[in-house]
């Protein structure tokens, strides 16, 4: 049986079925407070949000990095982490928006701030992050920075090539963050582009969306249950 999961509850009777593969944003949110705990036996599907922008990898983007969200978080600190490092450095630098609510009058609307090389997707409430897919669409490199998150349909996806992953603890210095993302315009493009086509095949639409996710349980049965590669910490 392939079983929605998405509960910050441990069902341990649930968990030690094996006639079950279960599937949802994030495999450890039975478990939010622990990073490394075991994950569900079964995939990670992509957030339901599609995005409502799209920008060309072929055109340079306007900002280098970018975030726009809530403070909301559970059991950590990361976007306090991001709130506090990031305050005032868009007058430093005006390609680099970080902003969380209450929001500047002057900051970027949401989607316009997805033209952009980096988009960050921190976790918020719990691991996962509508921010992830949003970027995709939108053919920037998402940033992810969630320990623990296993990134959606990683099984049949090369997330290497399009995504980087970066510790919350960086969330505490701005600088490093930046020090730790690419600034060669052909590797941002060649990463941006890859984004672009993982987006047209595995999450442009909702039919897409569902077709990945059995592409994904059919490879966990078939024995492939770990991550195609490894998008390491920066």
């Amino acid at each position: 049986y392939l079983v929605w999961w998405m509960c910050h509850n441990d069902h341990k009777a649930l968990r030690s079925r094996r006639d079950f593969i279960f599937f949802g944003f994030d495999i450890r949110d039975y478990n939010l407070g622990d990073d490394a705990a075991a994950p569900l036996r079964g995939v990670v599907m992509s957030s339901p949000r599609l995005s409502m922008a799209h920008y060309k990898p072929a055109d340079p983007p306007k900002f280098f990095l970018t975030f726009r969200g809530s403070l909301n978080q559970a059991g950590h600190t990361t976007r306090e982490d991001l709130q506090r490092s990031f305050k005032g450095f868009e007058k430093q630098r005006g390609d680099v928006w970080v902003v969380l609510a209450p929001f500047a009058k002057d900051a970027p609307g949401y989607w316009e701030m997805m033209n952009t090389a980096y988009s960050l997707a921190p976790r918020g409430h719990g691991r996962w992050s509508y921010r992830f897919g949003e970027s995709l669409g939108a053919c920037a490199i998402p940033v992810i920075m969630s320990d623990g998150w296993m990134l959606p349909f990683a099984n049949i996806i090369k997330w290497g090539e399009a995504a980087i992953r970066l510790r919350q603890s960086l969330a505490k210095n701005a600088t490093a963050m930046l020090e730790a993302l690419p600034t060669d315009p052909a590797t941002i493009r060649r990463m941006r582009e890859k984004a672009c086509e993982i987006n047209a095949e595995f999450f442009a639409t909702e039919a897409k969306r569902a077709l990945s996710l059995l592409r994904s349980a059919k490879a966990y049965m078939q024995g492939k249950t770990g991550a195609l590669d490894d998008v390491g910490f920066g």
